[in-house]
């Protein structure tokens, strides 16, 4: 599993900025799916939702405005 994931890392050729931005948007699309869980549960915060969803759209902005979803 890790050199399937290490050959994909390496192929896509990121930098490492880029990284930690993929790695951001995903940590951010996670804890909105589970502050969705949670709502049902509980009454959740919906200032976390806008937030998380801010912080979302950021990401997208910044991606591509850097060129990844340009061919490279």
């Amino acid at each position: 599993m890790f050199i399937k994931l290490s050959t994909f890392f390496s192929s896509v050729n990121l930098s490492l900025k880029e990284l930690f931005q993929l790695l951001l948007l995903i940590i951010s699309f996670i804890s909105l799916k589970v502050s969705g869980l949670l709502k049902s549960f509980q009454s959740i915060n919906s200032f976390s939702v806008v937030l998380n969803a801010l912080l979302i759209a950021s990401s997208l902005v910044s991606f591509h405005h850097s060129g990844f979803s340009k061919a490279k």
